[in-house]
């Protein structure tokens, strides 16, 4: 551990003896100016939370936002590394291309309790309505900001906002500059991308990115592979993004991408035999037209997506034999209008149709009633923010969604802001939520040495409603602080239920009627003590999660988190950053409960140190040097999966040309 410990510290005095870069003109060029643009997040603008252009302290729900400058600074290579950072977010890694985000302590494979978007548009898979993170066509360098919400949003985004929403929102194309991206890190992870940008005129821009993204070393799977031979992928990915400014207030974005690999998951909890290998090719267009010129003060928005997947799945113990071949497809349109023609008032009035597909077919697993199904939704919403004076402000939104497959649903949300002064602001909240049963949950067979896994078409949706209390100060000179409470009651949560008869276990997907409790308590802070010089931030999470209709505590979601990190610009041309990450010990669930999160196995707590050195040259170059797990603690992020450990990466980064 202290050979790299004194590495990093040669590798600091070593560049912390470069002179300061200066430009043609003889003037010294600021890498870190733009550190105290990005401290105060109540500069921001942000959209995820309310579907239109708001000031973030004005949100009507608590929200995180992480910038392009954040992602880079940080060094962390996948997303839930990312994340886990942020306050109220569990994230875990099970393997190299098993990644798991969750919000308030609530977490699962693939976890489609969060509602996932890209450029505010869903791109979460169609069969199962969560996440695969290494298949998603978008590299960190395309990313302009994430935003997440922590409590529910179905009042706005419908079905699967149930613990709240994730938008990553991607760069525009009109002011970026060509780059080129790699690093390489221990076991086989690398990452090479180029994106070239240009601008045809004012109107018209686009950039384009290539790349090839990799975690592991593939290996042959067969008979004897085990967990840590099959936990590998490897992926091209290309996207497009294209913008066109019309007359006047018109734009249209175009975002097109692309990936075809493939990877292995690690064993099944409680079946070594099982690997999930599989490859996949995914195919995303999204198209956005904004046109803010109709009336006065009003703005009409319509969005547009098409996502096809197709997925092969196999069984490593029987020499490659297929396991299941499936297709899916999602078509997406919504068209909303914002406007503020009424005094102190503005309007978000919206509809939305889309349609899902998938059609599966092999010899081990089959879609239940035939081997096709689809959903369809239609949905409208309508939200008003207004100011009645000054100090309070009251936002209240509700949405109504038509199924075919499904019962419809009514979710709503109500929010009451007081700005106390220019640096205090105390919100409260309250609002419904509903997860719907995935295609899988209802549909899915699986067979297993041993046993079998089959969903349950009866699935309801699933219900939530969250309470929410929160302040925020900026009263500490150049810091942000916040204070937080949720309670969140959940209802018909889906758990496993097992049977066992002669050795023959079946699983089937089943609702409890339990009602689940989850208070969540946060506290945060950010600031920039040191102009351009030092930027940190703290945060720590408790959750109380309680079985309420047997009044038990539950025992699988972990009691708190924390997390501090900084940003330390030695000089102008040359940083160090550190981030810190404590999970609490969490528990499988406890006898005569069902739990939310389905942990099989205890979870031991665990500490980790990241940590990155980034040097700039020259003007355009970045070179960097990270280390995830600085000072080698292993330790297990879920059950059953295999150990992480001390991984460096080297890193560089070269902008070049640019747009216009």
């Amino acid at each position: 551990m202290f050979k790299y410990i004194r590495l990093v510290m040669v590798f600091c005095f070593v560049l912390s003896s470069h002179k300061p870069v200066f430009g043609e003109t003889g003037e010294v060029i600021d890498m870190g100016s733009s550190l105290d643009n990005l401290i105060f997040m109540e500069i921001f603008t942000i959209t995820s939370a309310s579907k239109y252009q708001q000031d973030v302290g004005m949100s009507p729900v608590a929200i995180s936002v992480l910038t392009s400058e954040d992602i880079e600074r940080s060094g962390a290579k996948n997303m839930a590394d990312l994340l886990k950072r942020l306050p109220g977010v569990w994230s875990w890694v099970r393997g190299r291309s098993d990644l798991d985000v969750g919000t308030n302590g609530v977490c699962e494979d693939d976890n489609p309790r969060l509602k996932y978007l890209l450029n505010g548009q869903p791109v979460s898979t169609p069969m199962f309505d969560g996440m695969q993170w290494p298949q998603l066509p978008v590299t960190f360098e395309e990313i302009d900001r994430i935003e997440i919400t922590r409590s529910g949003g179905s009042a706005l985004y419908g079905a699967n906002a149930y613990t709240g929403v994730m938008n990553i929102i991607t760069k525009s194309s009109e002011n970026r500059k060509s780059v080129l991206k790699t690093y390489v890190g221990d076991g086989g992870i690398q990452l090479y991308s180029l994106t070239g940008a240009h601008s045809f005129g004012k109107k018209l821009s686009v950039a384009v990115t290539g790349g090839w993204r990799q975690e592991g070393v593939k290996k042959s799977w067969h008979k004897s592979t085990n967990e840590e031979e099959a936990d590998a992928y490897a992926t091209p990915i290309v996207n497009v993004r294209v913008d066109y400014k019309g007359a006047q207030e018109e734009k249209l974005s175009l975002f097109g991408g692309y990936s075809n690999g493939e990877g292995g998951y690690g064993a099944t909890p409680g079946d070594p035999a099982i690997d999930h290998v599989h490859h996949w090719e995914n195919r995303l267009l999204q198209a956005r037209y904004v046109n803010s010129s109709v009336l006065d003060m009003t703005q009409i928005q319509v969005n547009a997506e098409v996502f096809t997947v197709h997925q092969h799945n196999y069984k490593p113990y029987a020499d490659n034999v297929e396991k299941y071949n499936v297709s899916a497809f999602r078509h997406h349109v919504e068209a909303n209008l914002t406007t503020k023609v009424f005094p102190r008032q503005t309007w978000l009035v919206g509809g939305v149709y889309q349609y899902n597909f998938i059609y599966s077919k092999g010899g081990v697993n089959n879609l239940k009633l035939g081997r096709e199904h689809s959903s369809t939704l239609i949905g409208s919403f309508v939200q008003n923010e207004y100011n009645i004076w000054d100090p309070l402000t009251l936002i209240g939104s509700v949405r109504y969604d038509a199924f075919n497959d499904v019962s419809d649903e009514l979710s709503g949300r109500g929010t009451a802001l007081y700005q106390v002064n220019k640096n205090n602001i105390v919100r409260a909240s309250v609002g419904r939520s509903y997860r719907k049963p995935h295609l899988y949950n209802q549909y899915y067979i699986v067979t297993f040495p041993g046993g079998i896994y089959q969903g349950d078409p009866a699935l309801r949706s699933q219900h939530a409603i969250h309470y929410e209390a929160e302040y925020r100060t900026r009263s500490i000179p150049r810091h942000n602080f916040k204070l937080s409470y949720t309670r969140s009651i959940f209802e018909q949560v889906y758990f496993n239920h097992y049977t066992v008869t002669g050795g023959f276990m079946s699983i089937r997907k089943s609702s409890t009627d339990h009602v689940y409790l989850i208070h969540t308590y946060i506290a945060e802070i950010d600031g920039m003590p040191v102009r351009d010089v030092l930027k940190w931030y703290a945060n720590v999470s408790f959750y109380y999660a309680k079985d309420d209709t047997i009044s038990r505590k539950m025992a699988d979601v972990p009691e708190y988190m924390c997390n501090a990190g900084f940003q330390y610009f030695i000089l102008k041309d040359l940083y160090l950053s550190m981030d810190y990450h404590y999970q609490d010990d969490v528990y499988p669930v406890e006898a005569g409960t069902d739990g939310v999160n389905g942990i099989p196995a205890a979870i031991e707590s665990f500490h980790v140190v990241d940590a990155k050195i980034g040097f700039s040259p020259r003007k355009g170059l970045d070179l960097g040097l990270s280390v995830e797990n600085l000072f080698n603690e292993k330790h297990r992020e879920f059950p059953v999966v295999p150990e992480r450990t001390r991984t460096l990466y080297a890193e560089a980064r070269w902008s070049f040309g640019g747009s216009q």
